[in-house]
């Protein structure tokens, strides 16, 4: 996803951590997952110890519902204590804040203007994400 700024912010995907396994459902859906943040000359790549396809889930209903004006919170946590997602005001302009615990001083953020048009492109590229890597721990998977 490419912001205003020319930024990227990607989560890239590997595959699925372990086999589908009818003994080891709930496992079925970690993910081999990292986080990429391109800001004009340097590039960050950072591990997501943990992602789940449920995780997934939550950030496309997030931005929808960022997108319909019935966002409930103005946070996403994720499993991965290093991984938040903010909404935020910047001189008025609201701002979707992708930020990366890089240690306990340093952090890596990411900001995208919230326009319908740049929260639909970032619905698009996580249901993307959710077609490539479906959950499998038996649950109907929902897209929208």
């Amino acid at each position: 996803m490419k912001n205003q700024s020319g930024d990227i912010l990607k989560i890239r995907i590997k595959g699925y951590q372990l086999q589908n396994s009818f003994n080891s459902l709930f496992n079925s859906d970690w993910l081999d997952a990292d986080l990429m943040i391109k800001k004009e000359n340097r590039q960050f790549n950072m591990k997501l110890e943990f992602m789940l396809v449920e995780e997934l889930e939550r950030i496309q209903r997030w931005l929808t519902g960022i997108i319909k004006n019935e966002v409930l919170s103005k946070e996403l946590d994720f499993i991965d204590p290093n991984l938040k997602f903010k909404l935020m005001s910047r001189s008025k302009m609201p701002v979707i804040k992708v930020i990366f615990y890089l240690n306990e001083t340093e952090k890596e953020v990411w900001e995208l203007f919230v326009t319908n048009q740049n929260m639909t492109r970032f619905v698009s590229e996580i249901n993307a994400l959710l077609i490539k890597f479906p959950c499998r721990c038996g649950y109907k998977h929902e897209l929208n």
